[in-house]
């Protein structure tokens, strides 16, 4: 009984380790339309992630007319030349498997990669993207990705928790923008008084 317990004990540590350890990530950038045939998505390298502390992985997203679009690309040869990447939404969706190299690819129209370059240097480079009526959205147009990928040699990167929302938030005006308008009509009245006096004692003047 007590060894029962301990092994639910020490897995529920290890679910809990992973949950709070799992990195989250808001995409609040909003891009131009692309073209869902051939993508066409205009990258940043500045907006550039590490999805490991060594470099080694790149990616991003940016929330687009069309669908959520994202990349994953390597900076440096990588050992294994098979690749599984699960883009897994919080809800009930339909997962999105990217299989690299890919035995079907007229089946898989939501990513494409760079066969040359992983031919060439054996560096992997992966566009993607999930049109909204495909994505998993909640009833305030929000997504939750969970974003995972394993190699065929056994190596895993660390899953990456990504959220965002279709539409843009709507600007709010702060108590901090009230305040400066106000201030700036109330100086602006003390202007114009401070000029009435003034030509008022000059005709006094005259």
């Amino acid at each position: 009984m007590c060894s029962l317990f301990s092994k639910k004990f020490i897995l529920f540590l290890m679910l809990s380790v992973q949950l709070f350890s799992q990195e989250s990530v808001e995409i609040d950038r909003y891009g131009k339309r692309i073209q869902l045939d051939g993508f066409l998505v205009e990258w940043s390298e500045k907006y550039s992630k590490k999805w490991d502390s060594a470099g080694v992985w790149l990616w991003d997203v940016i929330n687009t007319p069309e669908g959520i679009s994202g990349y994953f690309k390597s900076t440096r040869a990588l050992p294994c030349s098979s690749w599984n990447f699960l883009i897994e939404s919080s809800g009930n969706g339909k997962p999105f498997i990217i299989t690299i190299p890919s035995a079907d690819e007229p089946h898989q129209q939501f990513y494409r990669f760079d066969h040359e370059l992983f031919k060439e240097s054996s560096r992997l480079a992966v566009e993607w993207v999930i049109p909204w009526n495909a994505a998993d959205l909640d009833n305030k147009g929000r997504y939750a990705l969970d974003t995972r990928a394993r190699d065929g040699c056994g190596d895993t990167l660390s899953s990456i928790m990504i959220t965002g929302s279709k539409e843009p938030p709507q600007r709010i005006i702060t108590g901090k923008i009230i305040i400066q308008a106000v201030a700036i009509v109330v100086l602006l009245v003390l202007y114009i008084v401070f000029r009435i006096k003034i030509m008022h004692q000059k005709r006094r003047k005259r």
